[in-house]
């Protein structure tokens, strides 16, 4: 529900985030016309920055959920008024023309790039400018120095990196190591709980997070 929701986001801020990441569309939204949909994604959003205030960014993943562009485009016209950090896949990142549509019909800046996993369609989309927030996922693009390479190739286009990661602390810690030493590095995705006992016995000495930053061990 609504104030579940709420009380996550807080929760996240509480334990030293300076942004949150979650989807905008409701749980279920595959049974409800698009109308519903437009209508509770709107008033998810809004609920969180009401919640959180302007301190923290909010970033939105559209998860390519839609097969015309027009729909997310509507979206992100009657989101922007909540100033989110990036709109993430409001197409999918094998349709870059339909990126850029929405791109051209909002102000929030566009994110995207997980599914991209060669340099010939990474060519595509820095070309066309298709996304503000290039979102490379090192674990499937061919690795670390390969990332940092992509990073090279989008600085050129004035584009930012948001290294995509959703695999465990081993992943997390691969694309730290990434923003760490790459110049157009904008924020990176976290969903490891270094206080679970099971990532505690695995990974000792975990790096830790302080005032939003992940800290790299030396």
């Amino acid at each position: 529900g609504g104030s579940s929701r709420v009380e996550n986001v807080k929760a996240t801020v509480a334990a030293g985030f300076t942004a949150v990441k979650f989807t905008p569309q409701p749980d279920d939204y595959a049974r409800k016309s698009w109308s519903e949909i437009l209508r509770d994604s709107v008033e998810r959003v809004r609920s969180v920055r009401e919640a959180v205030g302007d301190a923290v960014d909010i970033c939105l993943d559209f998860h390519g959920r839609s097969f015309s562009p027009a729909e997310p485009a509507q979206l992100a016209q009657a989101i922007e008024q909540y100033r989110p950090l990036f709109l993430e896949e409001p197409a999918l990142t094998e349709s870059p023309d339909s990126l850029v549509e929405v791109k051209l019909k909002t102000s929030i800046p566009i994110a995207g790039g997980e599914r991209c996993i060669s340099r010939d369609r990474l060519k595509e989309i820095l070309e066309k400018r298709a996304v503000h927030v290039l979102q490379p996922e090192p674990t499937c693009n061919g690795s670390i120095l390969e990332t940092i390479h992509w990073a090279a190739m989008a600085e050129m286009y004035h584009i930012s990196l948001a290294p995509h990661q959703a695999c465990g602390p081993i992943s997390l810690m691969a694309c730290a190591q990434i923003d760490a030493c790459i110049p157009n590095f904008l924020i990176q995705k976290c969903n490891v709980d270094f206080d679970r006992p099971f990532i505690r016995d695995l990974f000792p000495g975990r790096p830790r997070i302080e005032d939003g930053c992940l800290i790299l061990s030396e």
